[in-house]
């Protein structure tokens, strides 16, 4: 059992996590927003411990290069293990949820990522990726490595197709067997979110 010296830490952190759910937040921004931890790797020690205990986690950016994976290591994104823990906090009905899109992005890019974890044969490093030169929110990829084989899953928030430069992006650096694009024009979400993602892998 881990030692927990900021009984406080967790329980704010996790908030953190639930207002930031499926967007990166740099571990310093994470660092001023949460003044009474002292340094990265004592933040990094608490998500790990609410990742042990299925609440919160951080995907980390996928690199195919060693040393800029260690570099992009400062720039994970949040994800909450449980949705209910994201939509409990809200005052949303479901209709009214639906007609905010970047509430509701955030609900599915979360529950994407949370299933990618939770229904995983065997325990997984979970990453995202997105391309250097883009920002927008609207580009959302994780990366599933199970051994040698690698799953792309790019989650769709509307019905414009995926841009070709984007996904020889993606196929470049991370080399996946197989991409699947979850969302409008693509793979519905409550199939996705009803099939183990091993099944996805494996085709």
């Amino acid at each position: 059992m881990a030692n927990v010296d900021k009984p406080r830490l967790p329980a704010e952190l996790l908030a953190l996590g639930i207002r930031y759910s499926g967007e990166i937040l740099p571990l310093p921004k994470m660092l001023k927003l949460l003044p009474q931890v002292q340094d990265a790797p004592t933040l990094e020690s608490y998500l790990e411990l609410l990742s042990e205990v299925k609440l919160l986690t951080s995907f980390r950016q996928f690199e195919s290069d060693l040393m800029r994976q260690l570099h992009r290591e400062k720039f994970p994104k949040l994800g909450v293990m449980n949705n209910a823990s994201l939509t409990a906090s809200s005052t949303y009905t479901l209709k009214q949820a639906r007609a905010d899109d970047d509430f509701w992005g955030k609900v599915v890019v979360s529950a994407v990522g949370a299933h990618m974890l939770n229904s995983a044969s065997c325990r997984v490093k979970p990453f995202y990726w997105r391309e250097r030169t883009r920002l927008s929110k609207l580009n959302s990829w994780f990366v599933y490595r199970r051994g040698p084989n690698v799953l792309g899953i790019r989650v769709k928030r509307g019905p414009e197709p995926v841009q070709e430069k984007d996904l020889t992006a993606f196929n470049r650096c991370a080399k996946p067997n197989r991409t699947i694009f979850v969302g409008e024009g693509g793979i519905p979400l409550s199939e996705f979110l009803a099939t183990p993602v091993d099944r996805w892998i494996d085709g």
